[in-house]
């Protein structure tokens, strides 16, 4: 698959999130989980999401996934449990689409990278 990359300016934006260990076959399982434990916090506390969910791959070794899935939200507010309060960072991006398999998603992330070394580029945090 051949990933376009597009570059924009994105303010930091404050998130409700849940981040794992999983495996490629139970990324859709852990997503599912993950945002299910947050959707459940969300509700408990009336507060009410700013955006569509994301996930945020730290870091992926083989079959591996460090992974975290979560909700922005207008402002920040405490997580409890298994549920953090984070933040998406603001800034410059360079982002691109996956549509496929979960197995083919390490090529997005080495998309992203061959388009940053060649722009003079440095990546400062983990895909999302």
């Amino acid at each position: 698959m051949a990933y376009e990359i597009e570059t924009r300016t994105v303010a930091a934006q404050p998130t409700l999130y849940v981040r794992d260990k999983t495996t490629i076959p139970n990324i859709p399982r852990s997503i599912g989980e993950f945002l299910s434990a947050v959707g459940r916090h969300l509700a408990e506390h009336a507060i009410t999401p700013n955006g569509m969910p994301y996930t945020r791959y730290h870091a992926i070794d083989g079959s591996n996934i460090d992974l975290e899935a979560g909700m922005p939200i207008g402002a920040a507010v405490p997580g409890s449990g298994r549920v953090k309060s984070g933040e998406l960072p603001g800034g410059p991006v360079a982002a691109t689409v996956h549509v496929g398999r979960y197995e083919d998603l390490p090529n997005a992330g080495a998309a992203l990278n061959a388009w940053a070394a060649e722009n003079g580029k440095r990546p400062t945090g983990p895909n999302w």
